[in-house]
């Protein structure tokens, strides 16, 4: 092996180790922000969780740099996608905050309860992510507290579901989804209609 390899090598690894470092602070700082986010939350001071809850997004983007083959944590939840699809409009109106907001829900609806008392201001609702009952949760805790982030959150501003609007219809699931398929392939969609319209202005 030649030199030049050897250097190669070394700086490969000398690399590897300065990530592995940086990945262990990052675990860190990402466990002191959430805390101080969530110790926040509980004095119900909405400002100071903002501000930790944004060094919080900043740590996971940092660590999806750091390790960018690993999903990012939201992702790994069951159910998430279709709940951003439902609740699209919410998160068009208020992006970042909304994500903020969300982050928040789950932290309280997942931390564990404290079936031994009503007092305590470290228990959470004790629900398993991604569950029937956490996604029953979710929408009421940002209906309650996301007007106190600056994002109030309207449950019956979603997105019809494929069957809903089936339902609405007449027809059963099957019908519905051929037409709206037939109805896409023949150029009847926003996007197809929204570019031929925009090649006709001027």
């Amino acid at each position: 092996m030649s030199y030049a390899e050897d250097i190669a090598r070394w700086r490969a690894q000398r690399q590897q180790q300065e990530v592995e470092a940086r990945l262990e602070e990052v675990r860190r700082e990402y466990a002191e922000a959430e805390a101080l986010r969530d110790q926040a939350l509980r004095e119900q001071n909405a400002g100071d969780a903002a501000l930790y809850d944004n060094r919080v997004m900043e740590l996971e983007n940092e660590y999806s740099t750091l390790v960018p083959d690993q999903q990012h944590p939201a992702q790994q939840i069951p159910g998430v996608e279709q709940f951003a699809t439902r609740y699209r409009n919410f998160f068009d109106k208020y992006g970042q905050k909304a994500l903020q907001v969300c982050a928040l829900a789950d932290t309280y609806a997942t931390r564990p309860r404290n079936p031994n008392s009503t007092q305590d201001q470290n228990a959470g609702m004790g629900l398993r992510r991604g569950s029937a009952e956490y996604w029953k949760a979710v929408p009421t805790l940002l209906e309650m507290y996301g007007g106190q982030f600056g994002c109030p959150f309207d449950p019956s501003d979603a997105a019809l579901s494929p069957d809903e609007a089936a339902a609405l219809s007449g027809v059963d699931n099957d019908t519905y989804n051929e037409n709206v398929r037939k109805m896409w392939d023949s150029g009847h969609n926003s996007d197809a209609l929204f570019g031929a319209w925009d090649r006709k202005v001027g």
